[in-house]
C-alpha cells in the first residue's frame, strides 16, 4: 500500500483541466507555472485537494493519505 503523493495530485489535476501554454518553441505545464510563478497558491491548492480527498474517497494514517478502498483490502 503506497500513500496518495498530494502535490503530484494535484499537479496532474492541473495538467488534466488547463493546457499546456506555448510561447515560441517553448511549452509549459500548467502545474509548472503555477508552481514557479505562485507557489504560496500551489500549497494552497495542496491543502484543498488533501482536504478534499480526505472527504471523499481517502483515510489518513499517521499523517498520509491512503485510498480507501486499498486500505479496505490490506
Amino acid at each position: 500500500m503506497k500513500p496518495i503523493d498530494v502535490e503530484q495530485y494535484t499537479a496532474d489535476l492541473l495538467d488534466e483541466v488547463y493546457p499546456e501554454v506555448k510561447i515560441g518553441y517553448l511549452t509549459f505545464r500548467p502545474s509548472d507555472i503555477v508552481k514557479e510563478l505562485d507557489p504560496v497558491a500551489f500549497r494552497c491548492m495542496v491543502a484543498d485537494e488533501f482536504s478534499n480527498l480526505l472527504e471523499e474517497q481517502a483515510v489518513e494514517i499517521n499523517g498520509e493519505l491512503y485510498y480507501k478502498n486499498e486500505v479496505e483490502n490490506e
